[in-house]
């Protein structure tokens, strides 16, 4: 059986008294001790492991909807170090509404709640940066330089140019853009859209890029689960009516693109020998030979175990204001089936 860690143990790794340690670990009287000697403490009774041995810390997870398998993957990644870490995780559906994001702010108050992680760039900049002066806060998404917290951030500008190329490289120079709400609560669809338009207006003189959206309300994502399906379905049927020229289909996400798939089969074309299809984010059934979806990749897992450990991180200081820490994944091509030359 492992030898149980006691205070003493705090105290003799850090050359402090027992009563010292006590005082810092709850806190009490802190202002007695020197950054440098809090700091210490804190390190060695986390490495020692007396925190696990003591109670969890609970992880607040706020995240849109539990329906596209991008927030399961990374609510996976959080899932994952959170354990290796001996912490608990809880999960909360906002549905992108802006008075569920509200609610965290009743929930995170006089609860045994430690952190919060925000799978998505808060709509509310103000109760996202309240909360940041109350506890431990992370955000997952595109950078925002309205939030002075930590953020685990994907460049969705360059995802954008990224597909752009590819689809260029194929002979594509007319393109359609497919997203739901497209607005500035969404900066990763509008950064994306950007970073395509950008790429051709730089490289290409001729070309046409044509958006179509549809906007979504917080009720529609909370009662029908297919809502992004649907929309992409709805969007490529639009798009073929409107816009038969069209040789590329970029749909804001994997989800969506899978809707426009079955559009474009029912409407008797031929994927991708009629129009090429791409999106972004990578999630599991698009690498399966059935789908076959071109897409860009951002790590999920990755970025959700990085935000875990941003969390710890701030767990283990004495300041959890004094750093901010901004660390940015780089997106990859996955070039799969869906796309192919430009029809002749």
């Amino acid at each position: 059986m492992a030898k149980k860690i006691t205070l003493q143990d705090i105290a003799n790794a850090t050359g402090t008294s027992k009563s010292a340690v006590s005082m810092i670990l709850s806190k009490k009287q802190i202002n007695r001790f020197s950054s440098a000697t809090i700091e210490a403490v804190q390190a060695a009774a986390f490495k020692l492991g007396y925190f696990k041995a003591k109670f969890k810390k609970n992880i607040l997870i706020v995240q849109p909807t539990g329906v596209n398998p991008y927030y399961a993957g990374l609510r996976h990644g959080m899932d994952q170090k959170a354990i290796e870490l001996n912490y608990n995780t809880l999960l909360y559906n906002t549905y992108w509404d802006k008075e569920r994001e509200k609610e965290v702010i009743n929930l995170v108050k006089g609860s045994n709640i430690d952190a919060v992680i925000f799978s998505m760039i808060p709509q509310n900049h103000e109760i996202a940066n309240m909360l940041n002066g109350l506890l431990p806060i992370v955000v997952v998404g595109d950078h925002h330089s309205s939030l002075q917290m930590d953020t685990v951030e994907i460049d969705n500008f360059n995802a954008g140019q990224i597909v752009a190329a590819y689809l260029a490289k194929l002979g594509h120079r007319k393109l359609a853009y497919l997203s739901t709400s497209l607005n500035s609560n969404h900066s990763a669809r509008t950064k994306r859209i950007e970073g395509i338009k950008n790429y051709f207006m730089h490289h290409h003189a001729h070309f046409t890029i044509k958006v179509f959206s549809k906007d979504i309300l917080p009720a529609e994502e909370l009662e029908n689960m297919d809502i992004e399906y649907d929309t992409g379905y709805m969007l490529a049927k639009r798009c073929l009516q409107d816009f038969k020229e069209v040789t590329a289909i970029v749909a804001i996400n994997d989800m969506v693109a899978y809707g426009v798939m079955d559009a474009l089969n029912d409407s008797h074309l031929v994927i991708p020998k009629n129009c090429s299809i791409c999106a972004f984010d990578n999630i599991f059934p698009s690498k399966t030979r059935a789908i076959g979806l071109t897409t860009t990749d951002h790590n999920i897992v990755q970025q959700g175990k990085h935000a875990v450990n941003l969390i710890h991180q701030k767990f283990c200081e004495s300041d959890q204001s004094s750093n901010l820490t901004r660390v940015q994944y780089k997106c990859t091509l996955m070039k799969r089936s869906s796309t192919g030359v430009v029809p002749t």
